[in-house]
């Protein structure tokens, strides 16, 4: 707005100035012209010759040659009254022929010499006036080219301040960005260590799950079996006492014995069922049947005793079998403590990386968001002193401008001494009479 004003009063001032110029100018061609039709008026062309001119006048005298002008002197007089009514009057009684157009072709130089001098003053003040103007011109291109400049300047400083306020926007949604991730990355991290919980729990509950299902089902197999020998064992009973209790009846045969007695006790448990049965028909042969009855009940006796023995060992083979998933049961329950340690140890170990990979990437970041920061700072300090130095740049136009300034005023102080160099110029050139002038008047 100030530089606005500034232009608007400089181009004021300078049209004002070429005014006044102009005026001053057009004053002066009035003054001399003027001043020219008063000597016309007030003299004739064959005044005196004054003591200032006198000198002149002797050099006009020895160049001057009359008789190469008799064809003009014949021409002036058949074409000038105001000559030829003066040459009548004053010629020979007053001045002589050859002194009256002596002194008329003196005026006639004098007056072709001021019209040239006129001319001359009048062809410096037009080039005066048009360096003037070339020099307003110059002036106001230099201050439009200090206000181009400015103006370039101020835009360039702007343009700079708009950057640094965009680095500064960059570096807080960097910022922005960095809290974004760190959130993220830190939402991330929980949000897996608690799906590996649920996993790991979930696992857990599978592996117990699956340990226990096969506990028991060892168990439940053991007593099953146990059950069965049990059951088999009492069923071989009942049928060991339903054959001798069969045996015991009158039977023409013999019954078929159970699978598990062999035909040669069940024929011996015969034998003896028959000599049981039957009554011996003498005393020989009673005598005859004891050892034989003996023999066949100690090996019957022996077989039921081997039958017990084997009896006895299965039972003994089940116990071991037992005491084997029982064996088996404890060792499936070692073996799920020992996998309920590595599993918690692995998690550990899973949580531990995690959190160190979660810790690494985060100082990676950091470090990386670190040195983005110190290149926006090194780049903030670079715009910071180019600002600097516009502002040094602006500095030095408004000093250049108050220069000018002070340059402009210069030439209006010469302007005045102008003026009055033509007030008095104008004063010493008034017009001046002689006697024989104002008395032929």
């Amino acid at each position: 707005m100030a530089m606005w004003l500034y232009q608007a009063a400089k181009q004021v001032q300078e049209k004002v100035q070429e005014r006044a110029t102009s005026i001053v100018a057009q004053v002066q061609d009035e003054a001399q012209h003027l001043l020219k039709t008063m000597n016309q008026m007030q003299t004739n062309p064959v005044d005196e010759i004054i003591f200032e001119e006198l000198e002149e006048y002797k050099a006009f005298q020895e160049v001057f040659d009359l008789d190469m002008k008799t064809d003009d002197v014949a021409a002036i007089l058949q074409t000038d009254e105001f000559v030829s009514d003066l040459h009548t009057a004053m010629v020979p009684e007053q001045l002589s022929y050859k002194e009256f157009w002596t002194r008329y072709y003196f005026r006639q130089f004098l007056q072709v010499r001021l019209e040239e001098e006129q001319a001359k003053r009048d062809e410096e003040r037009r080039l005066k006036f048009e360096q003037e103007r070339e020099l307003r011109e110059k002036r106001q291109r230099e201050a439009d080219e200090v206000a181009a400049e400015e103006q370039r300047l101020r835009d360039e400083q702007l343009a700079k301040e708009m950057d640094v306020q965009m680095w500064k926007d960059q570096v807080a949604a960097l910022q922005d960005v960095i809290a974004n991730l760190e959130k993220t990355e830190a939402a991330n991290e929980s949000l897996l260590v608690e799906e590996y919980e649920a996993k790991m729990a979930q696992m857990t509950i599978q592996i117990d799950d699956a340990r226990a299902t096969g506990y028991e089902e060892g168990i439940a197999e053991s007593e099953q079996i146990i059950k069965s020998m049990r059951e088999s064992s009492q069923q071989d009973l009942k049928e060991m006492e339903a054959y001798l209790f069969s045996l015991l009846q009158s039977a023409a045969s013999m019954p078929p014995p159970p699978p598990y007695v062999s035909s040669e006790l069940a024929q011996a448990i015969w034998s003896l069922h028959n000599v049981a049965v039957r009554p011996p028909s003498g005393p020989s042969e009673m005598a005859s049947q004891a050892p034989d009855a003996t023999a066949a009940e100690l090996k019957a006796l022996r077989a039921e005793h081997a039958a017990l023995q084997a009896t006895l060992e299965g039972a003994q083979q089940n116990l071991k079998e037992m005491d084997l998933w029982k064996a088996r049961a404890v060792k499936m329950k070692k073996l799920k403590d020992e996998s309920d340690a590595a599993a918690k140890l692995h998690e550990e170990q899973v949580l531990a990386t995690i959190v160190e990979a979660t810790n690494a990437g985060v100082a990676k970041g950091k470090e990386e968001m670190a040195a983005q920061v110190a290149t926006l700072e090194a780049k903030l300090q670079h715009q910071a002193e180019e600002i600097r130095q516009l502002t040094q740049t602006i500095n030095t136009s408004q000093d250049l401008v108050q220069a000018v300034r002070l340059a402009e005023a210069k030439p209006a102080v010469k302007d005045e001494a102008a003026k009055v160099e033509t007030e008095d110029v104008l004063a010493l050139e008034e017009p001046r009479g002689d006697d024989w002038g104002e008395s032929w008047e």
